[in-house]
């Protein structure tokens, strides 16, 4: 007889086990981490952003040469063309209605800065006796006094552009064929340059 009643007390503490652990909330597994996936850089091809121009003087006060900097959206990689660096494909166009002829600007040397994201150029530009962009009202009255002409109103207007012969290598080395243009008003230092085409006044 006690041997019935302890089975039956072993076996109500069985099924009491059994219906506390499947009462129990089944556990959810943690998710393992997905991999983790570098995606592959877009780099477009490079356009130009902005362009200032400005005249160098030496300490006396003479002209020296004329900087134009053309900095770009994307570097350029100039180590896969160097017709980038070839002073021969750049054309850089000079515009003012107060001009009485058009300037002769001459490309001496370009140059990458910035790992190649500006480009730049330096030129001569000479009309007749005056040399330099006008950029100033004290350039504008020396191009008076040089020329024998009306004072000039307005800044200089500086047009850049690289042949459409000379191709363009993204910094990954992509093939671009969108070519460089670009113009701004000249300056007497370095700030953002003006809108262009249309010039304030000096």
């Amino acid at each position: 007889m006690k041997k019935y009643v302890w089975l039956l007390i072993a076996a109500a503490f069985a099924v009491a086990v059994l219906a506390m652990v499947g009462c129990k909330p089944a556990e959810t597994p943690s998710p393992s981490p997905s991999p983790t996936v570098t995606p592959t850089p877009v780099v477009g091809c490079p356009a130009v952003q902005r362009v200032v121009a400005y005249n160098v003087y030496d300490a006396d006060g003479n002209y020296v040469n004329t900087k134009i900097l053309v900095y770009l959206t994307t570097p350029i990689a100039f180590s896969l063309d160097d017709c980038l660096l070839d002073p021969n494909f750049w054309t850089i166009e000079v515009e003012n209605r107060d001009r009485l002829e058009n300037a002769e600007v001459t490309v001496d040397d370009v140059e990458p800065r910035l790992n190649g994201s500006l480009i730049e150029i330096t030129a001569i530009v000479t009309e007749g006796e005056f040399e330099g962009l006008i950029c100033s009202e004290d350039e504008a009255e020396a191009y008076a006094e040089a020329m024998d002409a009306e004072t000039p109103e307005s800044p200089d207007l500086v047009q850049v552009e690289l042949d459409s012969s000379c191709i363009l290598y993204n910094e990954l080395g992509e093939e671009c064929c969108d070519g460089l243009e670009g113009e701004a008003c000249c300056t007497v230092i370095c700030p953002e340059p003006a809108p262009s085409p249309v010039c304030p006044p000096m």
